[in-house]
C-alpha cells in the first residue's frame, strides 16, 4: 500500500514534472467568455497570460466538481493506496470543499488538507 498524492491544478506543474513526482491532478475550467479551457491539457500558463494581454474580457474559473475528485480518488485507491489531496485554499476557492465531499465516500482512504 502507498500514499498518492492529488492536486489541483492550481498547483502549475507540468507533464513532465508530474510525472516525475508521481502526483495525480485534477483539472479546473478556465473560462474566457464563453470559451471554456480545461487547465493544463487547452490552455498552458502562457496561454492564458496571452489570452490575457488580447481579451476584452477578464476570465473566470470554475472550480473542479466533487464528480471530478471521486473519479480520482476511486482510480487511486482502486490497488489498496490510500490519497493525500491538496487543493487551492478554502478560503479562494470550493475545490477544496468539492475534495472534501467526494472524500467522505472513501473513508480512511483519502485526506484533503487545505
Amino acid at each position: 500500500m502507498a500514499v498518492k498524492i492529488l492536486v489541483d491544478s492550481t498547483f502549475d506543474f507540468t507533464e513532465e514534472e508530474l510525472a516525475a513526482l508521481g502526483l495525480e491532478v485534477v483539472r479546473m475550467r478556465v473560462l474566457f467568455g464563453e470559451e471554456e479551457f480545461v487547465d493544463g491539457l487547452n490552455i498552458t500558463p502562457r496561454g492564458f497570460y496571452e489570452r490575457l494581454i488580447e481579451s476584452d474580457v477578464l476570465p473566470t474559473t470554475s472550480q473542479a466538481s466533487p464528480a471530478d475528485f471521486s473519479a480520482a480518488f476511486e482510480r487511486l485507491t482502486a490497488a489498496g493506496d490510500e490519497v493525500l489531496c491538496m487543493t487551492l485554499s478554502r478560503k479562494l476557492s470550493g475545490t477544496f470543499q468539492s475534495a472534501q465531499i467526494a472524500a467522505e465516500d472513501f473513508p480512511g482512504r483519502g485526506r484533503v488538507v487545505d
